[in-house]
């Protein structure tokens, strides 16, 4: 062990990992009509499946490669809070869009935006590690 002088300061060797947003492929199914007998059908399409914050959600691959995404997120960029809103309607539907909404709902009912917003971050930094 080297000889380390009083009040250096000493690289730590290993820092407690923080769990962030991570995602995994998967096959998802889709709705796609109906039977003869008018049951729904599905088919199966490529997705990820994303966890942000303990929550999670599958997301079709084609969903970030949608023009209305690239669109919309060219409004957010330039200041359009609310395009933000529409992405996540289109990225997720409203079923899973909903879920993120009830995760970050207040016990007054209230929506907290900011955690929304982080949501959303965290899941593009999640699809896109190498970003």
């Amino acid at each position: 062990m080297p000889n380390i002088p009083e009040g250096a300061t000493v690289p730590q060797d290993r820092k407690t990992k923080t769990e962030g947003p991570s995602y995994e492929e998967v096959q998802i199914d889709v709705p796609n009509g109906v039977d003869d007998d008018g049951n729904p059908k599905t088919r199966k399409v490529p997705a990820k499946r994303v966890t942000v914050d303990g929550l999670t959600i599958d997301i079709q691959d084609r969903a970030a490669s949608d023009y209305r995404v690239a669109r919309l997120m060219s409004k957010a960029r330039k200041g359009d809070g609310l395009a933000g809103v529409e992405v996540l309607d289109i990225m997720l539907g409203e079923q899973q869009h909903e879920a993120v909404a009830a995760k970050y709902t207040d016990d007054d009912g209230f929506v907290d935006s900011e955690k929304v917003a982080e949501f959303t971050v965290s899941m593009f930094e999640a699809l896109n590690p190498n970003s």
